[in-house]
């Protein structure tokens, strides 16, 4: 038995059976028994099919088609045509910028000849950097947007003399457009502003000077082509448009609750599900508070922010790359610590609540609103408490009180 239709056909409908079964699992099995594939093919349809996650069916090249298959390309100021025979022929084949993609493993194969000389050119891109919006006329990008910007009036308030406090919301891991099992883009909406409308209650009669509200990483489910940032494919519930949309609406809302009891600094954390798109989801919030003087977002794309109140000096990151244990030596080194003697890391990632303390450094780890996809189901992660927690920091002692709002199946 063989393969008796062109590759490309047969990864169609691979990709087809992977959406059926909801994963890739058998699908090896399933292209030689079915299609007829003998193994080594039947590997590689898999993993063209598994690309498929992040590059368009067309930029995939496959050696049933290498004959008919060729690039043009600067080569010492002049111009190559011919078989894919080097990586940077297969590179230019599939449309990735060199300024933007270093060789690392996987991203596509093409076969190539010369002379009697048969040659296999295999290799895997990654993207340098994440940071494409640096490379972009962002000053005008938001100019443009801020032009309809809403017009928000100035708010009088009283002066706190007396221990002016920060309070501090955050929402960690909210995966806000993730498929969960009794969890959809309207359920998180509803969590968020439940909580927000829980924090504000609960902190009545304290003298809140200002609101942190930290969106602690994860935020989205996925970044681009229904994936995280480094490429393991999310079943989306809905296209990207349509839940950037929704998140904006609802972020918007919170925040403009929170600004009534006292101004707002905004602080989108960058994931590892959504490092790209946060910072999109950033810039899109900068530009509508653009008329605002009461609400402060940042969005100058740091992977670490630190917020300094009185004596405590909090830092905020997602909590992926970093070790735990070079947290308070990054602090040291980034954060303006003078005259400070309360340290902490608010951390996410990892869905559940964990306090550490390491060198008298506190490592705060908070849990997600968000409920158990199919793959924390599998491996068993099913026990964490859903939560959404206020913070708040007196200038004086520090930290003096918490406010959990839990989400209860």
């Amino acid at each position: 038995m063989a393969l008796t239709i062109p590759e490309r056909e047969a990864v169609k409908i691979l990709n087809r059976e992977a959406a059926r079964r909801g994963g890739y699992d058998g699908l090896q099995v399933f292209a030689r028994n079915v299609l007829g594939a003998h193994s080594e093919q039947a590997k590689r349809l898999v993993t063209a099919t598994e690309n498929l996650r992040k590059y368009p069916l067309e930029d995939i090249v496959f050696p049933d088609e290498a004959k008919e298959y060729s690039v043009e390309l600067s080569e010492d100021g002049g111009r190559y045509q011919g078989p894919i025979t080097t990586v940077e022929h297969l590179a230019s084949a599939m449309g990735l910028d060199p300024d933007e993609w270093d060789v690392r493993k996987g991203a596509g194969s093409a076969w190539g000849k010369v002379g009697d000389q048969q040659i296999s050119v295999k290799a895997e891109f990654e993207r340098k950097d994440y940071n494409i919006l640096q490379r972009l006329d962002r000053d005008s990008l938001i100019e443009e947007m801020a032009q309809y910007a809403p017009e928000y009036e100035p708010i009088e308030r009283d002066e706190f003399m007396d221990d002016p406090m920060l309070l501090e919301v955050v929402v960690s891991d909210l995966h806000f457009d993730a498929l969960a099992r009794g969890y959809s883009m309207e359920e998180a909406a509803q969590r968020v502003l439940e909580a927000v409308d829980a924090i504000i209650v609960q902190t009545d009669g304290y003298p809140v000077a200002k609101i942190a509200l930290v969106m602690l990483g994860d935020t989205f489910n996925w970044d681009a082509n229904f994936a995280t940032t480094a490429g393991t494919f999310q079943f989306p519930v809905a296209i990207g448009p349509e839940v950037f949309q929704e998140l904006r609406r609802v972020t918007v809302k919170a925040i403009d609750k929170l600004r009534i009891l006292a101004p707002v600094e905004v602080f989108i954390i960058r994931g590892n599900h959504d490092y790209e798109k946060s910072a999109y989801f950033a810039d899109t919030l900068f530009s509508w508070y653009h008329n605002d003087q009461e609400v402060v977002v940042f969005n100058d794309f740091q992977d670490r922010y630190y917020l300094n109140w009185g004596p405590a000096v909090i830092g905020l990151t997602h909590g992926k790359e970093e070790k735990r244990t070079d947290l308070p030596l990054i602090m040291l080194r980034e954060a303006d610590t003078t005259g400070c003697n309360v340290f902490e890391w608010h951390l996410g990632h990892y869905h559940t609540r964990r306090v550490d303390e390491i060198g008298g450094v506190v490592l705060r780890q908070f849990g997600s609103p968000a409920e158990d996809s199919s793959y924390e189901i599998k491996k068993g992660y099913i026990a964490h408490q859903k939560k959404i927690v206020g913070l708040l920091w007196s200038m004086r002692n520090g930290q003096i009180a918490e406010f959990p709002v839990q989400f209860v199946d």
